[in-house]
C-alpha cells in the first residue's frame, strides 16, 4: 500500500535551497529513529521504501526563510515507516523545523499511468563526475531502469533482470541542477518519463512513486516524481 503525507512545518532557520534536501531527509530520519528498532535499519544499504520532496512555497532567490510556513510531502510504503510516523512525526522538532501538521492519504488509484516527472533533481552516481560529461544517454537509461527493477525487486521479492518501463525519457532542465550533499556538490536532472503500458512497467512505476527514481532518495529527496494517469 502506498501512502502520502502532507506534513506543514514552521522553519526555525534560514535554508538554502542547495540544502534543503539533505536537512528534510536528516528531520525522517531523526524521526525514524525516535523507534529504537529502526536505529540498526538506518545504516543497512538496502533501499528504504520511501521519499520526499522538497518545501513549498518555492524557495525565494534560492532561500527558504525563517519563520516562515511550508509543506512537504513524503509518500511510504513500507509499514513500519507508517506506523513510526503515525507516531513520531506530528510536533517533532529539531534545530531546523518543528511540525505543525500531517495529513495522510492512501494513493490506491489503479488507474494507467502515462508519465512521471521528477520535481526533485534525479541524481545518478558516476566515478567520472556528471553524467554528461562523460557518458551517453544510453547509460543514463540504462542506469536509471537498472535502479528502478532493483527497487521493485526489493518492494517485491521477485527478481526480474529486464523489463521496459518507459518508452521515452526527456531531460527537462537545460543546466544541470546543483545539490549539497555532505560539504560536495551533487549535480542532478529533473526529467520526464513517457510509461510502457504493460502490466510489469506500471507495477515498476508504482514503485517508483513510492521510492524515488535514481539515488540519494532518502537522504536528498532525490528523484520525487508526480504523475499523470492515461486519458482514454
Amino acid at each position: 500500500m502506498l501512502y502520502e503525507y502532507d506534513i506543514k512545518i514552521l522553519l526555525l532557520k534560514d535554508i538554502n535551497l542547495r540544502d534543503i534536501g539533505e536537512i528534510i531527509g536528516n528531520l525522517l530520519t531523526q524521526v525514524l529513529c525516535s523507534d529504537e528498532s529502526w536505529q540498526k535499519k538506518h545504516y543497512d544499504k538496502t533501499y528504504k521504501k520511501y521519499c520526499f520532496n522538497y518545501l513549498y512555497p518555492l524557495a525565494i532567490k534560492d532561500m527558504y526563510t525563517r519563520g516562515g510556513v511550508y509543506n512537504f510531502q513524503c509518500r511510504v510504503m513500507d509499514e513500519k515507516v507508517e506506523k513510526i510516523f503515525d507516531l513520531y512525526l506530528r510536533n517533532f522538532k529539531n534545530d531546523y523545523f518543528k511540525i505543525l501538521l500531517t495529513r495522510k492519504k492512501k494513493i490506491i488509484d489503479k488507474n494507467v499511468i502515462e508519465k512521471i516527472y521528477a520535481t526533485t533533481p534525479i541524481i545518478i552516481k558516476n566515478n567520472n563526475g556528471y553524467w554528461k560529461n562523460n557518458e551517453s544517454f544510453d547509460f543514463y537509461e540504462k542506469r536509471i531502469r537498472e535502479n528502478l527493477i532493483k527497487k521493485y525487486n526489493t518492494s517485491t521479492g521477485n527478481n526480474i533482470r529486464e523489463a521496459v518501463i518507459f518508452n521515452n525519457l526527456i531531460i527537462d532542465n537545460r543546466k544541470p541542477i546543483a545539490v549539497s550533499y555532505k560539504n560536495i556538490t551533487l549535480l542532478g536532472d529533473k526529467a520526464t518519463f513517457y510509461i510502457a503500458q504493460d502490466e510489469l512497467s506500471q507495477e515498476i512505476v508504482r514503485c517508483a512513486l513510492g521510492m524515488g527514481v535514481g539515488e540519494n532518495n532518502v537522504t536528498l529527496g532525490s528523484g520525487f516524481v508526480n504523475f499523470k494517469y492515461f486519458r482514454r
